[in-house]
């Protein structure tokens, strides 16, 4: 769940949730972003492979102060984006495993640390199989246990203080 307080800057992306590393042709992993001018507001998908990128996104922007449910999922297959529950689009996906030894960050970059979300984030979920528009939708606005299966991570983000995460599905604290 995202709530924008300000609109990126123009040129500089708004990172909410990445798991990226590098830059340009040697960039690999992925992130959910805030787009700038001229999609002003728009949110997207990415997952990134060296110079190549798949990316799908919102066509609509959700820079509008409410709270928005957004969802990346990403199968053998396509990437496909949910916002409030709703697929936004699919891409078709063909780059393979991508992995790095970065860590997970929220309302950021992870290397450089820059391109930070200038909102409110709540509920950050991270999911070890690809997840279906009526789980989304089912699960969306519930909290959930934190055993659920297939589970990676879950951030509630009920810290009082502090700059870590706890995570309530296991052993991912996040930044």
């Amino acid at each position: 769940w995202v709530k924008t307080l300000k609109a990126p800057n123009p040129g500089v992306w708004s990172i909410i949730v990445g798991k990226e590393s590098g830059l340009g042709t040697s960039r690999t992993g992925y992130d959910i972003v805030l787009q700038t001018p001229p999609y002003q507001g728009w949110v997207d998908f990415e997952v990134w492979s060296g110079a190549a990128v798949v990316s799908v996104g919102s066509h609509a922007p959700i820079n509008d102060g409410l709270w928005h449910h957004i969802a990346g999922v990403k199968s053998s297959t396509q990437v496909e984006l949910f916002v409030n529950g709703v697929s936004t689009g699919t891409a078709p996906y063909t780059l393979g495993t991508v992995s790095n030894s970065e860590p997970l960050h929220f309302g950021s970059a992870s290397h450089p640390k820059q391109w930070y979300f200038q909102g409110l984030m709540d509920e950050v979920r991270i999911w070890n199989s690809a997840r279906t528009q009526q789980q989304i939708e089912a699960d969306m606005t519930r909290e959930l246990t934190g055993t659920e299966d297939t589970l990676a991570g879950y951030w509630k983000f009920e810290e009082s203080a502090g700059q870590t995460a706890a995570d309530s599905a296991g052993n991912n604290d996040g930044q």
